[in-house]
């Protein structure tokens, strides 16, 4: 069995380019099962129980001689729903397939592959992270390991979309059923919650418009008005009323926008 596991190991790290240490363990297992699967499975299951990993599976495993690499980011990143574009080379020659990661102190973390031209997009969330000092890491398989600093600027009008909730009861001016499950023929509340998370303040009047192009749904209520200003981190919603006309089959997703239009701004939402 230890040599089935050894086997399995060694031709992951050079047949199969498996460059970190939980991945290779797992070749090694599955090249167990294919060795002797077929003579007892039980025994096979107890051996690869047996043999755990004993530290962190994200290690890189040195398969060559590492390569020092350069971190081409902008200093300052707004924070937003953009990704965050990175580029990583090695003597002026782009480095695909390494781990490029976004990492700030208050444990917010997001990461990101490169591609055949050395360029990472790294998609996070901007509900989670903070204006101030944050890193840029990079890692994986003959790559010396190589963070940058850069600086996140809270951007001027950022706006987060918390969900959508459904009111499915049976009272005025609803037509549910109160199971919170919608039915054909159903007239229901659609809530809407969005966060401030921008540096300014969002000025009233604030309109909110909702659509849906699915011809088994008619929005009753589509336009909402909020007489309130917005403030840096408080939140607001919205309760439009919605008609299910049955004409769809079970589980079709119903596409929704909603919009929010205030002063010369304008943002949708799917």
């Amino acid at each position: 069995y230890n040599n089935a596991l050894l086997a399995g190991y060694y031709r992951g790290v050079f047949d199969g380019e498996v460059c970190r240490l939980g991945w290779t363990l797992n070749r090694a297992k599955m090249e167990l099962l294919a060795t002797y699967g077929a003579y007892g499975r039980d025994w096979v299951v107890n051996h690869a129980y047996w043999t755990n990993l004993m530290g962190d599976p994200a290690t890189v495993i040195w398969r060559g001689t590492p390569r020092r690499v350069n971190i081409q980011v902008a200093e300052e990143v707004e924070i937003s729903f953009d990704p965050i574009e990175v580029q990583i080379t090695s003597n002026d020659q782009p480095v695909p397939g390494v781990r490029v990661g976004l990492y700030q102190e208050n444990g917010t973390s997001a990461a990101g592959y490169t591609d055949e031209d050395g360029f990472a997009l790294i998609t996070y969330n901007p509900a989670l992270l903070e204006a101030g000092a944050a890193q840029i890491t990079v890692s994986g398989d003959r790559v010396v390991p190589t963070s940058e600093n850069i600086q996140l600027i809270p951007s001027p009008n950022l706006i987060n979309f918390n969900g959508a909730f459904i009111l499915d009861e049976d009272f005025d001016p609803f037509a549910g059923n109160g199971d919170g499950i919608i039915q054909p023929f159903e007239t229901f509340g659609f809530m809407v919650s969005f966060t401030n998370l921008g540096d300014n303040a969002i000025n009233a009047p604030i309109d909110l418009n909702l659509t849906c192009e699915h011809e088994g749904i008619n929005v009753i209520e589509a336009n909402i008005r909020l007489e309130q200003d917005i403030n840096p981190g408080w939140m607001i919603s919205g309760q439009f009323l919605v008609e299910s006309l049955g004409r769809f089959p079970d589980n079709e997703p119903v596409p929704f926008v909603c919009t929010l239009s205030w002063e010369d701004e304008e943002v949708a939402f799917d």
